[in-house]
């Protein structure tokens, strides 16, 4: 259960707010391709709202095999404030993580490749993301239109948290901690377009540090980051 929770807040079809987080390690240029959204590329803008304020922009090609999510943000809390400025770059089998307030970042290999590539029908990871989501008491509760599209949305009573999807693609995520919320939304939408190359490109300048997979069974506490 540990495990499918980490994917549902990483996956696709899971939380947006706690970025988009599993890949597969074949090669891109594999026929067919695999796919985590139904849809070639896209464009997204979100509003966030909660206990953080800000937007995100979404950037994918390739079916979502190449995405970069772009977050800027501000949390409050007992009087002070904290601002987010933060890049996550899935590519192949490798998450990166950019903080542009300090140059830095994160480069690991991105969790449960195999599980999930074994699981896909077709190399559609659309459909294990929602059967990883009804393992966890997930259910589909309706249908309701945001930024335009007609959206599936599934409930987990559970971890507090609604998504709605269309084609694979989160529009709407809204999760609560301990009392406290936290809602993405999708404000507009663009699909099958030309992605600019730059979008989806590591910056130059930033130092990078890598990151063991959480879900290793030899990783020991203290051990996460490799020398």
């Amino acid at each position: 259960m540990k495990n499918y929770r980490f994917v549902f807040y990483t996956l696709g079809v899971g939380l947006l707010v706690f970025g988009i987080l599993f890949e597969s390690a074949k090669p891109l240029h594999s026929s067919p391709p695999m796919k985590r959204y139904k849809v070639k590329s896209g464009i997204v803008k979100y509003k966030v709202s909660g206990m953080q304020e800000g937007t995100e922009i979404v950037y994918f090609d390739k079916w979502g095999m190449l995405e970069a999510k772009y977050t800027q943000t501000e949390m409050s809390m007992m009087g002070m404030k904290q601002k987010t400025n933060t890049l996550t770059l899935l590519d192949g089998e490798w998450t990166y993580t950019v903080d542009f307030n300090t140059n830095t970042g994160t480069k690991m290999k991105t969790p449960l490749i195999d599980e999930l590539t074994k699981n896909a029908k077709n190399k559609d990871l659309t459909d294990v993301g929602k059967k990883m989501m009804q393992d966890m008491g997930g259910k589909k509760i309706g249908m309701e239109k945001v930024a335009g599209k007609l959206c599936e949305v599934w409930e987990i009573k559970s971890m507090n948290s609604k998504t709605w999807v269309w084609n694979g693609v989160p529009f709407k995520n809204v999760v609560g901690f301990g009392g406290m919320n936290m809602a993405s939304v999708a404000e507009s939408a663009e699909f099958n377009v030309t992605i600019p190359k730059e979008k989806v490109t590591l910056p130059k300048g930033i130092t990078f540090r890598e990151m063991q997979n959480p879900l290793q069974n030899k990783m020991m506490p203290g051990n996460m980051f490799q020398q």
